[in-house]
């Protein structure tokens, strides 16, 4: 089977992969949201849903994305100071965000249940002048009805520009693009990597909804 790996966007570089080899590189648009212990066990059963990004919202979803991120900052400080007051209109701001964000997609048919197995790799990035670190990725691998589903999303917004929004809980944690390359197929396979860069805490959590393996293989991300 010509396994087809998709690198998502978050919040690193996208690079498409076919067979192993970098075929294209888009630049990051902005930082996805990141995911939290706190934000998974909001629900009882993480649900994990691939949308597709409404024609027309490529400006509206950078500016969102560029204002969460001033607000993550935001509370990162706040929380410092200890005031309550500020934390919770921080809080607030951040959720009407993520609202905002999750409007620009429409839901799709292809969530975690169509997800047959999943894994994780562990990914060094080599050391620069700012930083090196180990991260999480996660690999899944669809079943035949969401490996068909994955392929037309994917075809359908192939070198548009538009993203295919992986949410959790209803919260944008990925958003990759797709190379023009895939306009005519679509990515097949029914294969994708998760880019993320999960900590362990965060796979801890998502482990027994996706039934990954908790011994994660080790690449080097260039």
């Amino acid at each position: 089977m010509n396994k087809e790996i998709l690198s998502w966007l978050a919040p690193t570089v996208a690079l498409l992969l076919s067979c192993g080899t970098a075929i294209a590189v888009a630049e990051p648009l902005y930082e996805c949201s990141p995911v939290s212990p706190t934000s998974l066990t909001q629900s009882s059963t993480p649900r994990i849903e691939f949308r597709l990004q409404k024609p027309g919202t490529e400006a509206q979803l950078q500016v969102q994305q560029q204002m969460l991120a001033r607000l993550l900052l935001q509370k990162t400080q706040i929380s410092q100071t200890e005031k309550s007051i500020a934390l919770y209109e921080n809080r607030a701001a951040i959720e009407k965000t993520y609202q905002a964000i999750a409007a620009l997609y429409e839901p799709t048919r292809l969530t975690s249940s169509h997800i047959k197995s999943a894994d994780t790799a562990s990914t060094f990035t080599p050391p620069s002048p700012w930083q090196s670190f180990t991260a999480l990725d996660i690999s899944v691998e669809f079943d035949d009805s969401g490996s068909e589903t994955f392929s037309t999303l994917t075809k359908a917004i192939a070198g548009t520009g538009r993203t295919l929004g992986i949410f959790l809980n209803d919260r944008l944690i990925s958003a990759p693009l797709v190379d023009a390359v895939y306009a005519s197929t679509g990515i097949t396979g029914g294969q994708a990597m998760i880019n993320g860069n999960f900590t362990n805490a965060e796979v801890q959590e998502l482990a027994p909804w996706l039934g990954l393996s908790l011994e994660p293989k080790t690449s080097k991300r260039k």
